[in-house]
């Protein structure tokens, strides 16, 4: 028994450590897809309106760059998107002209030389010769930048993210090059067009960050969950467990005692082989008592069995309930007044639908119960009542009653408040179980309780459930 013990509590270990494990890859998977998803989201909705606007950029560009001699500039008529920067390419991929707003990106202290870029300092108006050398020496710095370089190996396709760095803070662009040929402009071969998305990827890493540590929140939940769910799932399967080994205990120690009765009584006749039959007949009729109620139990065992592998069927069919309880309590009837005890049946007429051999065998597992456990001029009484659309079937006996303690187990298999009596009744313990499952098969409940002044009551309440009704 201490074997078995050990090995059920290393089954429940077990068991807790996959389901805690499984449930936890199971809740790790969903945030991880979850997470992908999100993720591939905020991508889309934050950077795929930019590159639409770039390819209108590149679109524009094509048709519509100009240059002037007198300035020596380039210009892109209609470009409406101060987003937009660009950066041309000669033939031998040295950029001559490109947005005088991308330096503000790749400068430091990019503010102190705004006058110059606002036009507002220059030789005809105020020149300050140091802050003018200045700047010419910060923007060749600055084009030293890789944000001016364009890989001609990678044209006419986006690059995520490109980034530049200016003292302590770092902007990252959406990028993308390709090649042209305007007939205004013939010195220009490749296009570079950049987008700023500071404001877009530090609102995705914040989105990120915020989910991150959501998830994290989430895994510690779930692992928390994970035991409780754990713990839930597998309580009946402990229980079911638990039974099941005081089950197999049980009905060992059920079929041990009978079959050692009879191997006794065979073993005593066989010694005994000068003795005639006459002599022997206590031995053999105790031993065909035995074999019977071995037989009984097995029967017993089979309908559990059957009933908790659903292999049992239940053939619903409307029935007459009033006479399935007539009928099968004459038998018991005739048998109590054999033994001066009063049988009596207030019963009204009910119709169910109710399987008719379960019902039959029901009221013969409870009357007989009830025949065992009364005394000469006790009283047995049953009563079959309708109330709403349930059936109420009461068996209640002058009986020895039970006590509080076998009120909680008297439908337990195997299950007997005095277990030497009830192998003098022949009693397996069994019955009240099978009683159970009968109800339970039929939707129903069933209980047990003190019958005041004393004995048993057994109630039953069934839902009638007539078909077509």
């Amino acid at each position: 028994m201490k074997k078995k013990n050990n090995f059920a509590k290393d089954f429940i270990k077990k068991q807790y450590a996959e389901l805690i494990l499984f449930n936890l890859i199971a809740f790790f998977a969903i945030l991880i897809l979850l997470g992908v998803l999100a993720i591939t989201s905020i991508n889309n909705t934050f950077f795929n309106s930019i590159k639409k606007d770039i390819i209108v950029a590149e679109e524009n560009i094509k048709e519509s760059l100009e240059y002037s001699a007198e300035s020596d500039r380039l210009i892109v008529r209609n470009n409406n998107n101060a987003r937009i920067m660009m950066i041309f390419y000669t033939n031998d991929e040295v950029f001559r002209y490109y947005s005088s707003n991308l330096l503000s990106y790749v400068i430091e202290d990019y503010d102190r030389f705004s006058r110059i870029n606002d036009g507002i300092l220059g030789p005809e108006d105020y020149f300050d010769q140091n802050l003018w050398d200045e700047y010419i020496n910060a923007v060749a710095i600055a084009e030293e930048n890789s944000i001016f370089r364009i890989d001609t190996n990678n044209l006419d396709n986006y690059v995520e993210f490109e980034t530049v760095t200016n003292g302590n803070q770092e902007y990252t662009f959406i990028t993308r090059g390709f090649s042209m040929y305007h007939k205004n402009v013939p010195p220009v071969k490749y296009v570079k067009i950049l987008v700023m998305v500071n404001g877009e990827v530090n609102s995705r890493d914040e989105i990120v960050r915020i989910y991150i540590l959501s998830a994290i929140l989430m895994i510690l939940t779930g692992a928390i969950a994970s035991i409780i769910l754990s713990i839930t799932a597998m309580r009946p399967i402990i229980e079911t467990l638990n039974k099941q080994m005081v089950f197999v205990s049980d009905a060992s120690h059920e079929l041990r005692t009978p079959l050692a009765i009879v191997q006794s009584k065979l073993e005593n006749i066989l010694t005994k082989s000068n003795l005639t039959v006459y002599d022997v007949s206590e031995d053999i009729a105790i031993s065909l008592k035995e074999v019977a109620r071995l037989n009984k139990l097995t029967t017993d065992l089979l309908q559990l069995a059957k009933s908790d592998s659903s292999r049992d069927k239940i053939a619903f069919e409307n029935v007459n309930l009033t006479q399935i309880v007539r009928e099968t309590s004459a038998i018991f009837k005739e048998t109590a007044a054999l033994h001066k005890k009063e049988f009596l049946l207030e019963l009204e007429e009910v119709n169910a639908f109710v399987d008719r051999n379960k019902m039959t065998q029901l009221l013969i597992v409870i009357l007989d119960n009830a025949l065992r456990y009364t005394n000469e001029g006790d009283e047995i009484r049953v009563s079959l009542t309708t109330v709403n659309n349930d059936f109420h079937l009461e068996i209640m006996d002058t009986g020895i009653g039970i006590s509080e303690e076998t009120k909680k187990h008297i439908f337990e298999r195997f299950y007997r408040e005095d277990k030497a009596r009830s192998r003098e009744t022949g009693g397996n313990g069994l019955g009240l179980a099978i009683a159970k499952t009968i109800v339970e098969e039929h939707m129903g409940k069933i209980s047990a309780d003190h019958h005041k002044p004393k004995g048993t009551k057994i109630s039953i309440v069934i839902p009638k459930r007539l078909k077509n009704q």
